[in-house]
């Protein structure tokens, strides 16, 4: 991506697989972690998933995968 902001989805149509992904979050009780969000996430084009403990990790995977892809 060459921009540190993403472009605008397109309104109508079909959603392009090649940059979709399906996030499950896990539920997290207080206290339990500093981070305020954990789950799963996987690229819905190449199946290739990871697990992630902040927003932090999600960003980074679904950015590195779908480079991968261009």
């Amino acid at each position: 991506m060459n921009s540190s902001r993403a472009k605008a989805p397109p309104t109508g149509g079909r959603i392009n697989a090649d940059r979709s992904f399906v996030v499950q979050l896990h539920r997290v009780s207080p206290g339990q972690s500093t981070e305020p969000v954990s789950g799963r996430v996987e690229n819905v084009a190449t199946g290739e998933h990871a697990l992630f403990d902040s927003l932090q990790e999600l960003d980074r995977f679904m950015r590195l995968s779908a480079s991968r892809g261009d």
